[in-house]
């Protein structure tokens, strides 16, 4: 396995959280600002700050003074990997289970931190979904990397 940056368990789980926010206000709005990100992940701005300044000194993140906070582009390949497996996430808990596109996304959330190898079966047994049941694009991942699963 390949590791681009080690934090063990639920500093893991975090970790992604924040790259996926931040992949996703950027999608939005080509920035994720503080207070985009205390809204988006439901947590107060100041919690936000501690983890963007660790994210920062980790490479995964840079700031934008006035502006706010982007990916690296090792915070974006990490952050693909992540939305990559909620997406293909929701389609099962959708397509395979039934579920509404909302506990699709919520249960999807819990499950997106699974190994990949899952998520690469699932894919194979959904048929290779483009998009998600919001309609939204499951990104493709690059064929670069030589990991399968990035460690934060």
């Amino acid at each position: 396995m390949h590791t681009d940056v080690h934090v063990e368990g639920e500093k893991q789980r975090t970790v992604e959280d924040y790259l996926r926010a931040i992949y996703k206000l950027e999608e939005l709005t080509g920035i994720a600002k503080t207070s985009m990100l205390a809204r988006e992940l439901g947590v107060a701005p100041a919690t936000v700050v501690k983890m963007l300044t660790k994210l920062v000194r980790k490479g995964l993140v840079v700031w934008e003074p006035y502006k706010g906070y982007k990916l690296t582009p090792q915070g974006r390949r990490i952050a693909i990997r992540v939305v990559w497996r909620h997406r293909i996430a929701e389609c099962f808990f959708n397509k395979l289970l039934g579920f509404d596109v909302i506990k699709s996304h919520e249960y999807a959330h819990v499950f997106e931190h699974l190994p990949d190898e899952v998520f690469e079966r699932l894919y194979e047994i959904l048929g290779k979904p483009a998009t998600c049941p919001h309609g939204s694009p499951i990104p493709q991942l690059s064929t670069q990397s030589p990991c399968t699963n990035h460690r934060v």
